[in-house]
């Protein structure tokens, strides 16, 4: 199998791309969304650059549930063929989503040479072959899916014999909600006036690393990988919605914050991300 080029497990290299994804976007949604989970796109990428390294060049690459594809764009830069799958109703004008708007995003897309599949895959079968892609990522997806079945079968599948799968979930045995808990509160992240509105894009079930583990083993993958990480929560938040891309010790909020990103630094069982790949049989 030919190898992908060295510059894709290269730290700078990776970042340096990521960059170039951020700055296609308008500066408010840079400083409103982008930054906020900035962290979490380079622990992706650094975390994912030794499978995709693995990979053949020009390896094809779904991205189901793409949002606004920060990630996918950023390997697409790198030489894969990637392919994005959303319905993207979320993003429409009216809800201001701090991601931007799916107009946007498709002339993004578009600037980016990939290709990208307006779909409800919950209700329609996504229009590629079987067994037709290299890798098949989900990122921060089966958590909010009433059907979470649906997406396991068609990742599965869209995989080649031997291709990988990424998943990345909110562990719900996270420390926020177990503080929550302790103190009465809810665990879900969404409020409750939300999830029994007209309109829901919140979560509905999240995962422990041991279920997330025991689903993908008994869908018959072999675990490559599974990882906690906190990099979704090492950002600040400012005023008027905005976020810093780092921690800083500047209010009290940020030292509260602090204290926590050093527990979850002892206990990696407490972070609140979990980073699955996985390999279908050959």
């Amino acid at each position: 199998m030919q190898r992908t080029k060295s510059k894709r497990l290269d730290a700078s290299a990776l970042a340096q791309n990521l960059e170039k994804v951020i700055r296609s976007f308008p500066e408010d949604v840079v400083e409103r969304g982008v930054n906020r989970n900035w962290n979490q796109h380079l622990f992706l990428l650094k975390r994912l650059s030794p499978y995709l390294s693995s990979l053949p060049e020009r390896a094809a690459i779904c991205d189901i549930g793409a949002g606004a594809a920060v990630v996918p764009l950023a390997l697409a830069n790198l030489g894969f063929t990637l392919t994005l799958v959303d319905k993207w109703s979320e993003y429409e004008d009216a809800f201001n989503n701090q991601m931007g708007t799916r107009d946007d995003f498709f002339s993004r897309f578009r600037q980016f040479g990939v290709s990208y599949c307006n779909c409800d895959f919950l209700q329609d079968r996504i229009p590629l072959q079987d067994g037709s892609q290299d890798m098949v990522t989900a990122f921060s997806v089966l958590e909010h899916l009433p059907k979470p079945r649906v997406l396991l079968d068609e990742m599965w599948r869209l995989l080649k014999p031997g291709g990988l799968v990424a998943i990345l979930v909110p562990n719900t045995a996270n420390l926020q909600n177990r503080l929550r808990l302790l103190l009465g509160g809810s665990p879900h992240p969404h409020n409750w006036k939300d999830f029994y509105g007209s309109q829901f894009f919140g979560h509905y079930r999240e995962l422990t690393r041991k279920e997330l583990s025991e689903i993908f083993r008994h869908e018959g993958y072999e675990i490559l990988l599974l990882c906690t990480s906190n990099a979704s929560q090492t950002n600040a938040k400012k005023a008027g919605g905005r976020w810093g891309r780092h921690w800083r010790p500047d209010s009290i909020e940020q030292l509260v914050r602090g204290l926590y990103l050093l527990a979850v630094a002892l206990y990696p069982n407490l972070r609140y991300d979990l980073l699955l790949v996985a390999r279908k049989p050959a």
